[in-house]
């Protein structure tokens, strides 16, 4: 019996990096301009970030269909397997309701996982999981694990604008304009898997000294770290990762953030997550 984990697109992986590590993918769905996308197959991160900054789109998120799960599901029992399957937190999207739906049929071979995270968050627990699968754990014990695991990632994050919080509905446009005249940052983390503002600050650079303060890893056994960056360029990650204490700047994981929180953040936004 082989154990299979099962991952959504929300987690920051596309479908060539899922294929390298053998994790069954399950994409998001990105609503733009009329037309309908799977999130990590067919539209590269940069190519939507231009769509986002260049063109003026107003991109939309939506989640799986359970029926997308369902034929995963189904693939995974009928070869003897079993399946771990991470999804986006249920905080944030519809996607582990999907997942559960699908599961109804196979619950003896199927566990589903609320990552109760977003994003690099999410992908630090898929990366852990997997690691564990690879260690020759069983089922259970890595499932109780992960259950544990979810609840100590940290996601801390900071945005450049509000623009795209604004054009999302998230932030009115008085407060967007605001936001602009005085160059407010709003900083965020997931808390019980939501993304909330937790503090803001007037410019990038003390928004950056903000998080610092924030981010409690000096003298601690830290299992993994990863930095995130929304848009084309990672000028603002590469400042924020030179000025930061506690971390070995030559092994640090940077990923590209995709569609699901770059739908809100626009570009020139940093995250960090770590366990």
């Amino acid at each position: 019996m082989t154990i299979r984990l099962i991952i959504d697109s929300a987690s920051e992986y596309t479908l060539d990096e899922a294929n390298k590590k053998g994790l069954d993918f399950i994409p998001l769905i990105l609503n733009l301009e009329d037309k309908s996308y799977r999130d990590g197959i067919e539209l590269t991160k940069n190519d939507f970030f231009d769509y986002l900054i260049n063109k003026g789109a107003k991109p939309s998120t939506s989640q799986p269909s359970p029926h997308d799960y369902e034929e995963v599901f189904k693939n995974i029992v009928e070869n003897g397997d079993k399946g771990i399957c991470i999804t986006i937190s249920s905080e944030v999207s519809g996607t582990y309701q999907s997942a559960m739906l699908a599961r109804e049929k196979y619950k003896d071979s199927i566990e589903v996982i609320d990552s109760r995270n977003a994003t690099i968050g999410e992908r630090i627990l898929i990366d852990i999981a997997k690691d564990m699968i690879d260690e020759g754990l069983e089922f259970d014990q890595i499932v109780n694990k992960l259950n544990t695991i979810k609840n100590e990632i940290k996601v801390y994050g900071i945005l450049d604008t509000l623009e795209y919080l604004k054009r999302g509905g998230r932030v009115s446009s008085v407060q967007s304009l605001i936001g602009g005249l005085f160059s407010i940052k709003p900083i965020l983390s997931v808390v019980d898997g939501k993304v909330e503002m937790i503090d803001k600050s007037r410019g990038i650079k003390k928004g950056f000294n903000k998080l610092y303060e924030y981010i409690d890893i000096e003298g601690k056994d830290i299992d993994r770290i990863y930095f995130g960056y929304s848009g084309l360029d990672k000028t603002n990650l590469e400042l924020f990762i030179e000025n930061m204490k506690g971390v070995d700047k030559q092994q640090v994981n940077i990923i590209q953030l995709g569609t699901t929180i770059g739908t809100h953040a626009g570009p020139g936004g940093v995250v960090v997550a770590y366990y």
